[in-house]
This record gives C-alpha cells, sequence and structure tokens, in this order.
C-alpha cells in the first residue's frame, strides 16, 4: 500500500550500501554513440486504466507500470467502462467484493556505465512503499498511446460503444499498452528520497493482457511483457521482476494488509494419462489472508478463504537464475523485516548487510540488490522459527557440480518474529538475469552480459486464482498461530496448470511459417495457401513424450500405422534442422505423461541410438521465430521435466465444438450473415448467405434452423483431446446481447453413456448406442472401479432433425417485440486432463428476431395513438416495448420512446412530416443509414427524436414510405398516426 513513513529513520540505515564501484572497460562498446534516451523527457502521457472482467476474475490494468489500483478510500482509478465505478483492483471471484491484490508492477534494474564508474539504476512501475508513489513507466501522447481493447467474440462492442471484435486478438478481452521510462518531467515523476530525479534506462515495455471466459482460463489473467532497449547505449547485467503487494480482504475495510502470508508453490502432483501419479512444476509465487477473516477477527466465518499467486509462464530466458524475495514494509523498524543468507550477518562492508535492520529495499542501489540476489526465501510462516528454515542450495550457472549450502539468518535485531510470521503488510518480487548476450568476465571473473540497442525479450506471467486455500470445514482456529497443515492448494495448483496449458498447448505444434498446407518452403500447395499472411507450418517438434522411437507426428488421413511411414523432421526450418526418422504410427510410450527412454539411431547416433525424451532437444537449439523472435528451447533438453508443449505461446485453451451455423441454403430461410448493422442483404444472382444462423418468422413464432455438419464434421477432431467430442444442442434467449441476460430454452443431445467413478468423475469417452444394456454394468479401469451411467440428459436428437442436413427448432414469440436467439453446442469434456464440458458462447451467433408484419399487407403504425402516459414497459412473456435497454452507453430510459412501422417494404426510406408539412424526421429501412439492431425485414423503429434529437410534441403526424427495393419504381405509401402526452 501507498501508505505515510518515516523516511529519516530508513535512510539512515540506507548509508550501510555500497555505493558506486570502479568498472573495467568493456572494448566491444562503441564509444561514439549518444547515450541516453531517444525519445523526449518532457511530454503529455495518455494515461489510461481498464478492467478485465471476462472470466472469474476482475481486475484493473494500466498502460503506465502496473495493474490493480489504490483501495476506494484512496486516490483511486475509476472504471471507465462502464464509468462512475471503482476500477477492481482483483476482485476473485468477480463481485465478491474481497480484493487479492493492492498493486504489482515491474521492477527492471541495470548496470550503467558513466565516465568509467558503474552505477545501479532501476526503473520501477510500483514503488509500493513511497507516498505517493513512485511510477516511471509513461504512455505516449495521444490516443497512439491509449490502451487498445481486442475480442474473440465476432460483433463483440465493449460498454463504450466501440467495435473491439479483432480476427487477431487473443482471448475474450486483450488489453494492450504501451509504455516507457524515458518520461522526465517533474509534473509527473515523483522524487525517490534516496536516488533524488529519475534516471531513466531507456526501455519501452509493451504489455499484452488477457481474460477468458472458459472454464478452464476463467480464473487467471495471462499478462505478456514485450522489453525492448530504445536507448543508444547498451544496458549491463540486465534483471528484470514483478513486484506484487496483495493486501487481502474486503475492499471497504482497513487494515487488511496486516494479515497477508505468502510462499512458494513449486510443484504438485497429476495423473499421467496412463494412471501413474508424476510429480509436475508449477512455481508459483503466492499470497493469502492468513486465516481467511478480517484482520480484525480471529473466529467465525470465512470471508476472504481464496488465494492468488503468480505463475512465471515464460521467463526471459530458462536459463537464468532465479529469485523469489519477500518482505514486509513498515515504519516501525522491528517490523520492517525480510529474509536473507546468514552469509550477510556479521560484515557491515556487506552490500547486504543493511538486511539485518531493514527488510524494504529503498533506493536504486538495494532494489538492485534484491533484484539480483538469487535468493529464494522460504515461506513466511518459517519466521517462526528461521533456524529450522530449509536451507537454500546453490547450483551456480555454468555447471559447476559443487552445491553451496545458504542458510537463513537469526540475526535481525527484529523482537516481532512472531507478529510477522502469522501474517503482516507482506509483498514479494520474482525476479530473473542477468538478461542479454555473454559479453567478457571482469576482473572479479563474473561475466558481464549486454542488452545492446534495439534487443528486446518477452516474459509472461499468469496471475492465478485459487478457490478454498482456507477450508470452510476445516478452518483455522484463530489467526494468532497459523497451521500451514490446513492450506488447500488443490484449485490454486489445477488454474496453475492450465495457465501453463493455455499458454503452451502440450503436444501442438505452433504454426510459425506461411509455407501452406505442404510444409514445404517455397513450393506451392494444393489449396494456394502460401504466401497467404497466414502461419500454417510448424517445425514439426510437437513437445517431448514422443514415446520410445522419438518421433511425434500428425497422421494422414488413411494412414495405415505399422504399414504406411511418415519422414520426421524436427525443426525444420532452422539451422538446427535434423531428420528423425520414419513415423510408422504411436508405439505405447506415447502421450502417456512419462518420460520414456528412446531407441532411435538418427536422434542419438553417437550412443547407438540409446537416449531418452529429455534429451532429443539439442541444448543449444535456438531459432528465429517470425514473431517471438530468438527462442532458445536447448533449455528443455537434460532439465529432468517432461516438456509436452513446443516451447511457442499458443494463448488459447481446448475449445468447444465448431459454433452451430446454417451452410447451405434452405427454401424460405434467412440467414444472420446476411445482417450487416441494421441493414439485411439481399439474396444476389439467385444464391443465399450461409455461415451464420438460418431463421424464418412466422405470424407468432420464430424458427431456428442450422446444419448438422458445422458442429458435428466428422473430419474434426478437439485438438487437445484429440477426440471428435460433440455432444448436443442448447437454445438459448435473451433481452440484450451480454452472455448474462440469456436463458436455456431448450436442449437436445446424443444418447450416449461412459463409466464414472464413486466420486461421479467421468472416467471413459462417452458411448453412443441406443442398446446400453449390450454394455458392461461394471468395469475396472486401470484399477479403479467404474460405473456405467447416461451422460447428460440423453434427450436424443430427433426431436429437431428437419432433414438429413438440418436441424430447426421453432418458439413462439410475441410480434414487434424483439429477442435475442442463439443455438450453440457443446461437448463432453475430456475425461484424461478432467476437463467439463465446453459450451460456444450465446453471443457467438445471437440475432434479434421478431415477427413483424409482411410486405403483403399496408403500412401500419403500432401504438396508433401513441399515449406518453401509458405503461409500455411491461407485456406477455417478460418482454418490455420499451425500456428495450441494448446493453450501450447510448441508452438512456427516459428517452427510450418507441413506435413501430410495420408492413414495410423490404428497402425503404420512411419519412414523418407534421399537418403543416415540415418534415421531423427520415428513418431509413433495411437501406444505407439504418443503424437499428433489429435487422426486420418488414418493421421499423422510430424514438420519436426529431432530426435536432428533441421529444416530439404532441399532435396528427403523417408519413411516407419510399420504397426502394429493386422493380419497385420508388412507389410512395402513406398514412397518418396520433401522439398524445
Amino acid at each position: 500500500m501507498h501508505r505515510n513513513m518515516k523516511v529519516g529513520l530508513m535512510l539512515a540505515a540506507l548509508a550501510l550500501g555500497w555505493s558506486s564501484t570502479a568498472l573495467a572497460r568493456n572494448d566491444a562498446f562503441n564509444p561514439d554513440r549518444v547515450r541516453g534516451p531517444v525519445r523526449p523527457a518532457v511530454s503529455n502521457p495518455n494515461i489510461e486504466n481498464r478492467v478485465h472482467d471476462k472470466g472469474r476474475m476482475c481486475m484493473n490494468v494500466t498502460n503506465y507500470g502496473y495493474f490493480g489500483n489504490s483501495d476506494p478510500s484512496q486516490d483511486a482509478l475509476p472504471n471507465p467502462c462502464p464509468p462512475g465505478n471503482w476500477a477492481e483492483q482483483c476482485e476473485y471471484p468477480c463481485g465478491g467484493d474481497q480484493n487479492y491484490l493492492y498493486q504489482a508492477g515491474l521492477w527492471i534494474g541495470a548496470l550503467i556505465v558513466e565516465e568509467g564508474f558503474e552505477t545501479k539504476r532501476v526503473s520501477v512501475g510500483v514503488d509500493g512503499w513511497l507516498n505517493p508513489s513512485v511510477n516511471e513507466f509513461w504512455p505516449g501522447e495521444g490516443s497512439a498511446g491509449g490502451i487498445t481493447e481486442r475480442s474473440i467474440r465476432p460483433g463483440s462492442t465493449n460498454c463504450l460503444g466501440v467495435m473491439v471484435s479483432d480476427p487477431a486478438a487473443v482471448s475474450d478481452q486483450d488489453f494492450i499498452a504501451a509504455m516507457a521510462d524515458t518520461l522526465r518531467d517533474d509534473f509527473w515523476l515523483t522524487d525517490d528520497p534516496v536516488d533524488g530525479k529519475h534516471r531513466p534506462l531507456g526501455l519501452k515495455i509493451t504489455q499484452t493482457s488477457y481474460s477468458f471466459s472458459q472454464a478452464f482460463a476463467e480464473d487467471f489473467i495471462l499478462i505478456d511483457y514485450e522489453i525492448e532497449n530504445i536507448a543508444s547505449n547498451f544496458l549491463k547485467n540486465v534483471y528484470v521482476g514483478l513486484y506484487v503487494d496483495a493486501d487481502v480482504g474486503d475492499k471497504n475495510l482497513f487494515n487488511e494488509h496486516t494479515d497477508d502470508i505468502c510462499g512458494f508453490r513449486r510443484s504438485t502432483r497429476e495423473a499421467s494419462p496412463n494412471g501413474e501419479d508424476v510429480l509436475v512444476p508449477i512455481d508459483v509465487a503466492w499470497i493469502a489472508d492468513n486465516d481467511g477473516r478480517p484482520s480484525t477477527r480471529g473466529s467465525g466465518a470465512l470471508t476472504c478463504p481464496n488465494v492468488t499467486g503468480t505463475r512465471v509462464i515464460r521467463g526471459p530466458n530458462p536459463r537464468l537464475e532465479t529469485s523469489f524475495n519477500w518482505w514486509i514494509s513498515n515504519s516501525d523498524q522491528s517490523l520492517d523485516f525480510g529474509p536473507f543468507w546468514d552469509i550477510h550477518c556479521d560484515n557491515p562492508l556487506d552490500p547486504l548487510y543493511w538486511n539485518r535492520t531493514l527488510g524494504t529495499p529503498m533506493g536504486d542501489e538495494h532494489k538492485y540488490q534484491i533484484l539480483s540476489n538469487t535468493e529464494f526465501d522460504p515461506d513466511q510462516l518459517w519466521v517462526c522459527d528461521m533456524a529450522a528454515a530449509p536451507p537454500q542450495i546453490i547450483d551456480p550457472p555454468g555447471g559447476n557440480p559443487d552445491d553451496t549450502v545458504r542458510t537463513w539468518a537469526v540475526c535481525d535485531p527484529s523482537t516481532e518474529q512472531a507478529d510477522i510470521c502469522n501474517g503482516y503488510d507482506t509483498r514479494y518480487l520474482l525476479s530473473w538475469g542477468p538478461l542479454g548476450i555473454r559479453d567478457y568476465q571482469d576482473q572479479t571473473g563474473r561475466w558481464i552480459y549486454r542488452l545492446n540497442p534495439g534487443e528486446k525479450f518477452n516474459m509472461t506471467i499468469a496471475y492465478v486464482g485459487g478457490e478454498n486455500f482456507h477450508d470452510p470445514t476445516h478452518p483455522q482456529n484463530g489467526n494468532e498461530v497459523i497451521d500451514s497443515t490446513l492450506f488447500n492448494f488443490a484449485d490454486l495448483e489445477l488454474n496453475a496448470r492450465w495457465s501453463k496449458d493455455v499458454y503452451d498447448n502440450r503436444g501442438t505444434d505452433t504454426p510459425q511459417w506461411d509455407w501452406g498446407n505442404d510444409h514445404i518452403d517455397g513450393t506451392a500447395d494444393d489449396d494456394g495457401s502460401e504466401g497467404d499472411g497466414i502461419l500454417d507450418t510448424g517445425d514439426g517438434w510437437y513437445g517431448e513424450d514422443v514415446g520410445n522411437d522419438g518421433l511425434y507426428t500428425e497422421v494422414p488421413s488413411g494412414f495405415r500405422p505399422g504399414i504406411d511411414s511418415v519422414v520426421v523432421t524436427y525443426w525444420k526450418g532452422t539451422r538446427w534442422e535434423k531428420f528423425a526418422g520414419y513415423y510408422r504410427g504411436p508405439d505405447a510410450g506415447e502421450r502417456d505423461g512419462i518420460i520414456s527412454a528412446v531407441n532411435n539411431s538418427f536422434l542419438f547416433p553417437e550412443t547407438g541410438g540409446a537416449g531418452t525424451e529429455d534429451g532429443i532437444i539439442p541444448f543449444d537449439l535456438a531459432y528465429e521465430h517470425p514473431v517471438y523472435r530468438y527462442w532458445d528451447m536447448g533449455w528443455m533438453s537434460g532439465n529432468g521435466l517432461l516438456d509436452q508443449g513446443d516451447g511457442l505461446p499458443d494463448f488459447t485453451g481446448p475449445p468447444p465444438p465448431r459454433l452451430p451455423a446454417l451452410l447451405h441454403c434452405v427454401e424460405n430461410t434467412s440467414n444472420a450473415s446476411a445482417h450487416l448493422g441494421g441493414v439485411v442483404r439481399s439474396q444476389q444472382n439467385g444464391t443465399c448467405f450461409t455461415g451464420g444462423l438460418g431463421y424464418e418468422l412466422l405470424n407468432t413464432a420464430v424458427t431456428l434452423r442450422w446444419s448438422k455438419r458445422a458442429s458435428e464434421d466428422p473430419d474434426y477432431v478437439d485438438p487437445f483431446s484429440r477426440v471428435q467430442d460433440f455432444e448436443g444442442y442448447r437454445i438459448h434467449r435473451g433481452t440484450t446481447p451480454l452472455d448474462t441476460s440469456f436463458s436455456l430454452l431448450a436442449e437436445y443431445d446424443l444418447i450416449d453413456f461412459a463409466y464414472f467413478s464413486s466420486t461421479d468423475s467421468m472416467m471413459t469417452i462417452p458411448i453412443v448406442t441406443t442398446r446400453p444394456d449390450t454394455l458392461p454394468q461394471d468395469t475396472t479401469i486401470l484399477e479403479v472401479q467404474g460405473t456405467l451411467k447416461p451422460y447428460g440428459n440423453n434427450t436424443g436428437l430427433q426431436d429437431i432433425i428437419r432433414d438429413d442436413s438440418t436441424y430447426q427448432f421453432t418458439e413462439s414469440a410475441h410480434p414487434l417485440a424483439p429477442l435475442y436467439y442463439s443455438v450453440t453446442a457443446f461437448d463432453f469434456g475430456d475425461p484424461k486432463s478432467g476437463l467439463g464440458s465446453l459450451e460456444t458462447r450465446p453471443t457467438a451467433n445471437a440475432v434479434l428476431l421478431a415477427p413483424a408484419g409482411t410486405p403483403k399487407e399496408p403500412v401500419k403504425v403500432v401504438p396508433n395513438p401513441y399515449r406518453a402516459y401509458e405503461d409500455y414497459t411491461v407485456s406477455s412473456l417478460g418482454i418490455s416495448w420499451e425500456n428495450q435497454n441494448d446493453g450501450t452507453k447510448d441508452f438512456y430510459a427516459q428517452q427510450d420512446r418507441r413506435i413501430e412501422f410495420i408492413n414495410l417494404p423490404e428497402k425503404c426510406l420512411i419519412r414523418v412530416f407534421t399537418t403543416a408539412g415540415d418534415l421531423v424526421q427520415i428513418i431509413p429501412h433495411n437501406t444505407d443509414g439504418d443503424k437499428s439492431a433489429w435487422a426486420s425485414m418488414a418493421s421499423e423503429r422510430w424514438d420519436l427524436n426529431s432530426r435536432n434529437r428533441q421529444q416530439v410534441v404532441s399532435g396528427i403526424y403523417l408519413y411516407s414510405v419510399e420504397n426502394l427495393t429493386d422493380g419497385h419504381g420508388y412507389e410512395i405509401e402513406t398514412g397518418k398516426f396520433v401522439i398524445i402526452r
């Protein structure tokens, strides 16, 4: 938190740190280059913030260095979408009023050479302790400096009325921001009490954050950073860290920061596909309330039982040294505490001797020391007995076989260990380094790394939530003594595993080159897809778990295992291209979740073919990716882990079935794909539109139609489970184009059966059959007893079959009261991974429909007369004639008046006049200028606003309808209506 502090007390202790030290000159550096940032030092940054709210975690992000927010009692950021609300720091789950983050941001440090001396310099997104805060990353000027929003949702519009649907989007809600540490304007920057004015490193940060609505990804937010040296001088021994201050508790209470605890979770166990229990790394730094209750209450009901953590999905370089430091900031020196190695206890000249009295790293010197100290602090509960805390084993980079043991200091004069141990104002820092190219060794023997001008690197984190960290059935007995055996990490571990799988899909060869479907550079393929701008060719590597032959490849259609063969080349298109053998089908060890011994003379010629899956990748494999640039994969070789991804980001997860749509022409059926804004495009040259939901409007009903093949294509398989997992359809109806407004009308699913365990977990893929009596009722699967049960409702699909190619569903509908209709497809999940059923979103193919008359009848106005004092907000089926909130910022209930022109031609212009002949309004119908959400073929609404946006007065009004439909020669029909106010 940004809390006031006694700066003088801490500055006195800072004098114990090292001052600048002399540095040997780097001969490779060009002294003729102009040093310093290339961007101007003074500007007017376009600061913005936005809130991720598409999953179960709602979190504020900014374009000036941090994510999170101040609490409502301070100078907090508002939520711009919708405006007028506080922007949630990190509410989990959304709407629960419990926050699991105060502020978090990047710390980046480097050694700067100036006039023969070396100084430590750190730029921070948020300092976390000084008041006012030190923020040193700022965006550019104008609209280009703001936050860009994208969404994978078709036709998606945010609450500001901006269309955000974008084919380049990754998630339901992408926020993209760019910032740099080059601003030096005193108006924006706070002087550091130790270092004074901000001294830029010359860094640009491009931050892209992702929020997902799918069940497997709704409990985390992914944040990807691209960090670039935009200065004209090199940066030496760069370290990058993520600083997190959580302050877990009720957003409306103060002092909730005083009882936080943190730690690090390195691994968890999961069942491999063959049923074995294996240990998998998750590497999550976590922080939570100590007992799940307000800080002033040590008993009773739990109010904040959950936990959040940071998982590093992609480090800047997996070979880098990693540090995990936590500390408590407090103006009382006895409470300002952080763990440190005991080797720093006794020597006042030791650079980290200041840790004896302080935990908070104040100033660039101490921040850089914390970023680069390679410590991995024990969990906070060990403070009660630091002498017994597990020591840290240091295995220095470079292959030094001599492990070094580091034990934890007990020399801190703090008398408040018990208070610190059971929770306090805790914050942590995850850091990596040194970054850049290994350049030379200085006179002390240390290696110097340099990040040159223009060079950049990436890192990706997941801010992950986990429910019921404090189990309501087994809560802590109080907040004085915390029992770690009562912590429940299960949900945090599950979501942390999914965050990695969403980032880098297991067993997926991520496309890297636009080589077409033949995968051969420079050779045209049959469909001409090479050079179309779409990456469709990978390097042949899917990740490990390739079985005894060490080969992993896609099997062509018609492939006969054991008879046919496929030539396998790993890392095709790189300088490491390697022929790996002939694939003749999967062997026993393929995709079993276990590291297997490999016998393949092409991969291991030096050992006669003997090796392991974990040793297939050459240690120095690196290639230039068109998006992610140089990506070092050699770290996967021999790391002792089963690396099931290909090392390149996918940012996607298991998909639901393909979206239901009408893919062919059906008599008397319109298609939603013909809708363009308020215009329904006409069929041209006898062809029809396809690709959206088909529909037919009857007098008092709506009929929906869609193709069978769209979601049930037998050639399509889920890329995660490797099976065709379609299960059924659901029909929904909603009042607004928002997912939350849709209600279920009907569900139809296959008649199928699966085996379930005693805990009702599905153990097998469902079997479609009308004769379940022919299946064994009970069976044993991997030594677990399974019981055969119906999967789902087993309604069958026969009630919606129209013909061999089409389904249809008919629902009664109120004339002239449009509602959104949608058909979703759902699957049965994946019993191997424990993933539940996934469903397409109702908003993905929703269409606004209602019966609306016919052009065969004379044009009418409804209601006529219109009485302003009449309650037009209530009708049957719960539908409102007025107050049709469309979910956008343009809706104002007091202006939502409505009359409807019905029985209109397909295309026309409606003109409204006074009896004196004055033109009041022109209303386009299904032609240029029609912006109505309801794309009706036979009706059009008018909100009773004149051309100057004023509500019209009582009176008699005339109208004309000019027919613009092809072949109707601009026919005109007239009439009148009455408005009574």
